[in-house]
């Protein structure tokens, strides 16, 4: 879990400081080295096919772990499951899952900025645009898009939090109950999962 929110915040942070830095070059152009469009096309090619192999290894090996819930209709929503779940092995499971999915965001992200790349060396050599002010630009759009990706992020993170520390209030009030059997009757200090 911590892991998970580590990553969720460094993604925050890269977001907001790329798009603070490109809302400053759009507003207040800067001299800096002129755009070569060929290379970040091929950067921005490369960058695509790499990230296209590593979502293909996420659905080979880890979308199980990407998509499984605690959801209506999931394996988890059983009583038997809500008594499983308070098992220590399904606290590893829960933090395995959410670090599959921060690592899932940041191959989203690391797409996005590759084909958006992809889109500016196109823009710069056949649309004959200004290859800085494109550069900014993408960088807004790039940052935008990410930053809404990360707010459900941080939302997916803060229930697996408040889960795992409502879990382990729980287990150390009454260690030794069920869950189905007391979950009628928590004390109003426990936090109500978002």
């Amino acid at each position: 879990l911590s892991a998970s929110g580590i990553s969720i915040l460094v993604l925050l942070i890269v977001s907001i400081s790329g798009l603070g830095d490109s809302i400053q070059d759009l507003r207040h152009p800067r001299e800096k080295e002129q755009l070569s469009p060929e290379i970040v096309l091929i950067f921005g090619s490369i960058g695509v096919c790499f990230d296209l192999i590593s979502f293909w290894g996420f659905y080979r090996w880890g979308l199980h772990s990407i998509l499984s819930g605690y959801g209506e209709g999931s394996p988890m929503a059983s009583p038997m499951a809500v008594n499983d779940a308070m098992s220590p092995s399904s606290r590893i499971i829960g933090s395995t899952s959410m670090n599959m999915r921060s690592a899932f965001m940041h191959v989203g992200a690391d797409l996005l900025r590759s084909m958006v790349t992809v889109l500016e060396g196109l823009l710069v050599i056949f649309g004959h645009t200004d290859g800085k002010s494109t550069d900014s630009l993408a960088s807004v759009v790039v940052s935008v898009t990410i930053l809404c990706g990360v707010a459900a992020g941080v939302l997916a993170w803060s229930r697996q939090a408040c889960l795992f520390f409502s879990r382990r209030s729980t287990e150390e009030l009454l260690p030794d109950t069920p869950l189905v059997e007391f979950s009628r009757s928590l004390p109003d200090g426990l936090p109500e999962c978002l």
